[in-house]
């Protein structure tokens, strides 16, 4: 076999090979179920308010800006690895405060994906039965947050908490909030809060949200 006919049939095999690996790819997603069930959209329910912002920043000021716009105190702990002294301690050795959320919401794996750092009051049951649960996790990247929605996480381990949530995505955040049984539902303020830190993350002062933040996603 000549040299240019060698070459003539891999340029062959190379576009076949192309113009079948969207389809192989798509045959194997509905069929294997390859990273997500098939025939789901792994963004369902998750409200996008954009995929990269706010930037990263240790979120314990946030925690003020929710209990403001709530008017309430809401339990709420700060745990990150980012800045020593912030915060209420450390997010990867605090195992003890890991095994008590462990209890109540989903822990990303620590070998799949890299976390800041979280901001919650799921660990307080008092906390959540008076005003619903909020769990934040800070991740390292917007790819990690992206592929943390992605995998489909069970969120609260309570089967009310998990059917009556709502989860936002915020670039390095993800953030999901589950109304009290009785009790004044903040879903909204927590939809207004996550957009507020998305166009403002500094500060609240003078915060004017911009309109493609303001409605982007489904509001819940």
């Amino acid at each position: 076999m000549s040299a240019r006919v060698k070459v003539l049939l891999a340029v062959i095999g190379l576009v076949a090979v192309a113009v079948a690996a969207p389809f192989a790819y798509g045959w194997v997603t509905q069929h294997l179920k390859v990273g997500l069930d098939a025939g789901d959209d792994p963004y369902a329910g998750v409200t996008i308010v954009h995929r990269q912002l706010p930037p990263s920043t240790v979120p314990d000021e946030w925690a003020r800006r929710l209990e403001q716009q709530a008017g309430e105190d809401l339990g709420l702990t700060v745990r990150q690895d980012w800045r020593p002294g912030r915060g209420d301690g450390s997010w990867l050795r605090g195992v003890a405060f890991q095994r008590q959320l462990a209890k109540a919401v989903t822990i990303p794996d620590p070998r799949d994906y890299r976390v800041m750092g979280v901001l919650t009051n799921a660990d307080d049951p008092a906390a959540v039965a008076a005003h619903g649960a909020i769990y934040l996790v800070w991740f390292q990247t917007p790819v990690d947050s992206d592929h943390w929605i992605r995998s489909h996480p069970k969120v609260f381990t309570d089967a009310r908490q998990e059917k009556h949530h709502t989860t936002w995505w915020a670039g390095f955040d993800v953030v999901s909030y589950a109304p009290p049984a009785s009790g004044k539902d903040l879903t909204d303020v927590v939809d207004h809060w996550v957009r507020s830190v998305t166009a403002c993350p500094d500060t609240a002062e003078g915060c004017v949200i911009p309109q493609h933040i303001a409605t982007a996603g489904a509001k819940p």
